[in-house]
């Protein structure tokens, strides 16, 4: 029932924008067959008044979500179809929601990596090279002109789930993450190349480099996390001097040269400390 037009009849749903006062819609089963015996099944019809969404949202939730929790279909099944029929609700009714938790979903990510003992930065910067483009792709999407539209109607509502998600769009830093961590890439290429007595020369580059990252990237200028990216450099570290050592070579009764790798080792591990407190009293001053 078109509110200037009257009656119309027609195959296809109204326009976006088209004011109805109601609306009954008749569907068929792809290719059923309609006889008395299957027209229930074959066939689905309702009326809808109001805003469709609106109504659809009301009919879900009051409808048929209670059928389903209280139905005996099986359990994987039944877990399966509630799940979608939730993400489905939540899209009518909590999008910002959804949305933040996808964000903040792929930025834990990051809080996992720095987690992880046996990661060096060559493995942050493959890891960010990854994830780049997913965050670029929503960092685009998010600059879309319904989404701004959505996030005013939500401002103009003071809903409490924008500024959260206004702090989590901030945090998609993906290329400038890897433009600051591309400081570190060919020093510490060419320290994979090195022994641990040819180290020590090469450090204070590496330190120099993670402190200018600290000053300048809106990623890792807190504490925690330049923090997690110097022990990053100490798994780098402890990782080169390890596989330079050859227990074969130890056991075997090499103890001249065992020992002199050794060395060479505990001296490339004191360098870093070295350099570290070194450039670490020159920053504070």
């Amino acid at each position: 029932m078109h509110r200037s037009n009257g009656l119309q009849v027609d195959y296809k749903t109204p326009l976006p924008g088209e004011v109805v006062e109601g609306l009954c819609y008749i569907s068929r089963v792809p290719g059923a067959i309609i006889t008395e015996e299957t027209f229930d099944g074959a066939v689905q019809f309702d009326t809808v008044r109001g805003e469709p969404l609106q109504r659809l949202l009301q009919d879900m939730t009051c409808l048929h979500a209670p059928q389903i929790a209280l139905s005996t279909y099986k359990k994987t099944n039944k877990d399966e179809y509630t799940r979608d029929m939730h993400w489905f609700i939540a899209g009518l009714t909590a999008i910002m929601i959804h949305w933040s938790d996808q964000i903040k979903e792929l930025l834990n990510v990051q809080e996992t990596m720095d987690t992880r003992d046996n990661c060096g930065p060559l493995q942050e910067i493959a890891f960010w090279k990854s994830l780049s483009t997913k965050l670029s792709e929503i960092s685009k999407q998010l600059q879309k002109t319904e989404i701004q539209d959505i996030q005013k109607i939500l401002q103009l509502a003071k809903s409490l789930y924008l500024k959260r998600f206004h702090e989590l769009a901030t945090e998609i830093q993906a290329e400038s993450n890897l433009t600051f961590l591309s400081l570190l890439k060919n020093p510490c290429e060419e320290l994979s190349q090195l022994q641990p007595r040819q180290i020590a020369s090469k450090l204070r580059h590496i330190v120099v480099a993670i402190r200018t990252i600290w000053n300048n990237s809106p990623h890792y200028n807190s504490s925690e996390r330049i923090t997690g990216l110097f022990c990053q450099m100490s798994n780098e570290i402890i990782r080169l001097c390890s596989q330079s050592i050859c227990l074969d070579g130890i056991f075997e009764g090499h103890l001249s040269s065992s020992r002199r790798v050794l060395d060479d080792c505990i001296q490339c591990c004191l360098s870093w400390k070295e350099t570290y407190l070194h450039v670490s009293q020159l920053h504070h001053k």
